[in-house]
């Protein structure tokens, strides 16, 4: 069973929004893209060691010195696997276990070449693609979801569900989807002077910041939709509903609305200074919202993750962004990393953060 929330102004004096989607599964028509597939290439075997691992000297040897490295050390094909530190095989005498996407999969794949920024200064750029699966072609139609079909409800998190145990608002963000292979670009590098071997800038202390958008996976869509004024003097991709709006994210296509300004004109004079019980009693029966537009669900579900200028619009960044933190070995081999700002759906579809990940190098 679906359940359409709307976003509006409750019975209340103030604003309130509380939403709750259903858990249920992806529907007969949604794309695989948390399917269950497996990956041969990365999971075989009984263990999962990648990359390097510190010993008690090489910790003795860390630098005492702020110091700068090579970008080219970055460079090329890597595949990784990262840890669960919530899992519920984790033990404090042993290895935190390896993560598992929804499908089973544990690969990261990272793709990151060395190229000219607008300035003509060297920087890397690259992709980033979790697990497996295949990424469906561009959507075609601005007026429904996509991919069309697709029933989102599952895969994102209200109040509590984000992660059990820890009450957290819903913060616009996607979830990754397997097989999509997300673009990245590196903020800032920090370092000073040249690099050791006079490939250009040095690379403070040897960390880059990779910074993605989960919401690039709906950027097709987004291109398609059509700028709409706000008063603010934004844009936004939907006409503006002061009022709020009803929403679903089932994949159905329903219709849902758009609301207008409320109209009190019929409230009683002391309206806004009744208890509240018989404010929400009056509210009910005198406050009109007017419909301003009617659209898919959908389309106003998948809105949220878009940003519009007065000409375009596109997927959108949202307030802090996911990122992921890298470090090379001085082998130049492996990498070792941590997201940050990022959850992940462990395979009883709930989020969860993740431990270290490390990667080997598959190409130069």
């Amino acid at each position: 069973m679906t359940i359409r929330s709307r976003h509006s102004l409750c019975m209340k004096r103030h604003l309130s929004i509380s939403t709750h989607l259903p858990q249920h599964g992806l529907s007969s028509s949604a794309f695989c893209l948390l399917g269950a597939l497996s990956i041969t290439a990365c999971q075989g075997g009984d263990t999962h060691e990648l990359g390097f691992t510190q010993g008690a000297q090489d910790l003795r040897n860390e630098p005492n010195e702020p110091f700068s490295s090579s970008r080219l050390g970055f460079v090329g094909r890597w595949i990784g696997e990262a840890t669960d530190p919530l899992a519920l095989s984790a033990s404090p005498n042993e290895p935190a276990p390896v993560y598992e996407f929804p499908s089973g999969a544990t690969s990261f794949v990272l793709d990151i070449a060395q190229t000219l920024d607008v300035n003509g200064e060297p920087t890397l750029t690259g992709t980033l693609t979790f697990g497996v699966g295949q990424a469906p072609p561009p959507a075609t139609d601005p007026d429904l979801g996509y991919p069309v079909g697709l029933n989102y409800e599952p895969l994102i998190s209200y109040g509590p569900t984000l992660f059990p145990g820890k009450f957290q608002d819903y913060d616009h963000h996607l979830p990754v989807f397997e097989g999509f292979a997300y673009t990245f670009h590196v903020p800032y590098f920090g370092g000073e002077g040249e690099a050791p071997d006079g490939s250009g800038p040095g690379i403070a202390d040897g960390v880059i910041q990779l910074v993605y958008t989960t919401s690039e996976f709906v950027g097709s869509w987004c291109e398609l939709q059509t700028p709409h004024a706000r008063r603010d003097g934004t844009f936004g991709p939907l006409p503006e509903s002061p009022s709020g709006y009803d929403i679903a994210a089932d994949g159905t296509n329903q219709t849902c609305g758009l609301y207008g300004d409320q109209d009190f004109s019929r409230c009683p004079d002391n309206f806004l200074d009744l208890p509240v019980d018989e404010y929400n009693d009056a509210f009910e029966q005198c406050v009109e919202l007017p419909v301003v537009a009617e659209l898919s669900c959908d389309k106003i579900f998948l809105s949220q993750f878009c940003e519009c200028t007065s000409v375009s619009c596109q997927a959108g960044y949202g307030a802090d962004p996911p990122s992921l933190l890298l470090r090379a070995s001085t082998s130049g081999d492996s990498l070792v990393g941590a997201f940050d700002n990022a959850s992940f759906k462990n395979p009883r579809n709930l989020s969860t953060p993740l431990g270290e990940v490390r990667f080997v190098r598959v190409t130069q």
